[in-house]
């Protein structure tokens, strides 16, 4: 790309061959492979991308000592939203309904802690003031 400090790679597959401490695979799925793995110099692998590293791959890596990373952990948000998008596809509803549903439930669970804990405040309020709070809540 020609910026400052930076090399040019002969081959486009020889990313995984770069000399560092820590390797952010943070695009594609699948892009350390069995084929490419013994390649691999970096102490830590960061799966920055859903599933970068195949399970082929993940054997070999783990026998070099390098510590893996998991998407779920670097990448908690995209797997989280990826997995929603697989859950919307599977149901085949709209987001706006998934978004819909949560909100219901949630008014639901805060309507019913409310009614809860109201309830539970009637038994210690003496029915000679509630009756008075009533008399001026319906003059």
């Amino acid at each position: 790309m020609g910026f400052p400090g930076t090399k040019k790679m002969e081959h486009r597959e020889d990313w995984v061959k770069i000399e560092c401490d820590i390797l952010l695979p943070a695009a594609l799925e699948s892009q350390i492979t069995k084929e490419n793995a013994k390649f691999v110099k970096a102490k830590i692998i960061g799966e920055a991308a859903n599933g970068p590293v195949t399970a082929d791959a993940e054997v070999i890596l783990l026998k070099k000592g390098i510590l893996i990373m998991p998407d779920m952990y670097l990448n908690a948000g995209g797997v989280t939203v990826s997995y929603f998008e697989w859950l919307k596809n599977l149901s085949h509803r709209r987001f706006g309904r998934l978004e819909k549903r949560f909100d219901q439930n949630t008014y639901s669970n805060l309507l019913a802690t409310m009614e809860k804990m109201t309830a539970s405040l009637v038994h210690w309020i003496k029915w000679p003031m509630t009756t008075l709070l009533w008399a001026f809540s319906h003059r």
